[in-house]
């Protein structure tokens, strides 16, 4: 696949699963966002909220450090946050 097929597909598909994201899950009024370490690999996560970028885009968000990645797969599966940063 040439690049512009690619990025065609990609579109495509991030469309469609759009359409199937249930429309509580899309207003959720907080979402909570697990990491799993306290290292410079977190700062786009640490600055974005810093910066009010999350509220700025309509986003309440909540960050919580959850000390490794079985912690943060619990964590996921339980439905206790809804997105990792790993």
């Amino acid at each position: 696949m040439n690049g512009w097929a690619t990025r065609l597909l990609l579109l495509w598909v991030a469309c469609a699963v759009s359409y199937f994201i249930p429309h509580s899950v899309s207003a959720a009024t907080k979402i909570r966002i697990g990491y799993s370490a306290i290292t410079t690999t977190q700062a786009p996560l640490w600055a974005a909220e810093d910066r009010g970028l999350f509220k700025k885009y309509g986003l309440e968000t909540e960050l919580i450090y959850l000390a490794g990645g079985s912690k943060i797969a619990l964590a996921l599966e339980s439905e206790s946050i809804q997105l990792a940063r790993t």
